[in-house]
């Protein structure tokens, strides 16, 4: 079994971008180790009426980035989750994913990384700007949604690894695989509270 190193790299990419302030999720401190892979599922396209766009046309054939956009949708709505907007966007920039989760309204920004990528599989890419950039987005989304002004915000980070299928390196996941257009989605880690700190 080969490992990526993923965890280690988590915890320092994590502790530089919240300067040593932010507690490590449980999942990273107690150490969860290396699952094989999982049986593989299929990308669906979400319902109407899920506050989604689903995979219309051949859109997400070409980015990574949605197709791991939709397996995190996916994912959040198995445990228990509401998906109020995908991609939501304004002037100040996009919310990937505005979730109901029970009295608590999410804003979850997720990374898809390929292997070999420059930045801690995402977490380096969450700068102070970029942060600051997402706070400002939610807080246009929420003048725009007063019915969610008095609920519970938090900032949520999905990470997302994908590789060819067939590919025989196996990292570490928090949920079975996804396969679309010969392409493996796994969700290697779920950061709740993020940005806290």
């Amino acid at each position: 079994m080969v490992r990526l190193g993923v965890q280690q790299r988590y915890i320092a990419s994590l502790n530089e971008l919240c300067h040593g302030k932010c507690p490590l999720p449980q999942s990273l401190s107690r150490g969860r180790g290396t699952f094989p892979l999982l049986p593989s599922t299929s990308l669906r396209a979400a319902p109407a009426g899920e506050g989604g766009r689903g995979m219309r046309g051949n859109r997400y054939m070409s980015n990574p980035g949605l197709q791991g956009e939709e397996v995190v949708a996916q994912w959040l709505q198995q445990q228990g989750a509401r998906i109020l907007h995908r991609r939501w966007r304004c002037r100040w920039g996009e919310l990937d994913l505005v979730v109901q989760w029970g009295e608590e309204l999410v804003f979850v920004e997720v990374k898809t990384r390929s292997a070999g990528n420059w930045d801690g599989n995402g977490l380096l890419a969450l700068s102070s700007q970029k942060q600051a950039k997402l706070r400002s987005a939610a807080e246009f989304f929420l003048g725009e949604s007063p019915q969610w002004c008095e609920a519970g915000c938090r900032f949520d980070v999905a990470l997302v690894y994908y590789q060819p299928v067939g590919k025989s390196v196996e990292v570490a996941a928090i949920a079975p695989p996804v396969t679309y257009e010969n392409h493996q989605f796994l969700i290697i880690d779920y950061l709740q509270d993020a940005f806290s700190g």
